[in-house]
């Protein structure tokens, strides 16, 4: 069971680059939505702005074209880690297809059609592998926040609307 473990480690530093690449930029992708996260959080949540103090009101909201910008940036964010996670067992299946394609032609020797379909075997595992780490672990903690943050911003715009259209009239 060991060498079975050692060989799958192996194969993602060899034959499974491509999947291991994908997860370095899909966890880069991550990163980044944690930081854009902060990023609005704390523009909603300053406790400098929300505070009662003699400041005038306009100068303790959050700035709207920050917010704006920092939200869709947020989203945008958000969208590429959805899709890079969502290509994780496409790509194993990919790999798959790569090895077994390189297994049937290589059928005169039986050892080399043996390495070939491991190949084939460990692409779909660490397709497997990656997809249930970065779309159960990582993205039920992300979207929730991602969630939470979205609709903290809806009230914000709503609030600050409704304020807007009293102090015209």
């Amino acid at each position: 069971m060991d060498n079975f473990f050692s060989k799958l480690f192996t194969s993602l530093f060899s034959s499974d680059i491509p999947i291991l690449l994908w997860a370095l930029v899909t966890g880069s992708i991550a990163f980044l939505c944690f930081r854009q996260y902060k990023s609005v959080r704390n523009e909603l949540f300053d406790p400098a702005k929300r505070k009662a103090n003699p400041v005038k009101r306009e100068d303790r909201e959050p700035d709207e074209d920050k917010l704006y910008s920092s939200m869709s940036s947020l989203n945008l964010a958000y969208s590429f880690f959805s899709g890079f996670t969502s290509s994780f067992p496409l790509l194993g299946m990919l790999g798959t297809v790569r090895s077994l394609i390189g297994a049937a032609q290589t059928m005169t020797g039986g050892e080399v059609a043996v390495e070939e379909f491991f190949g084939a075997l460990t692409s779909t595992a660490w397709g497997i592998i990656f997809g249930i780490i970065f779309k159960s672990v990582v993205d039920s903690f992300l979207s929730a926040k991602v969630e939470t943050v979205s609709r903290e911003y809806d009230l914000y715009c709503d609030r600050n609307t409704v304020r807007k259209r009293s102090e015209s009239k």
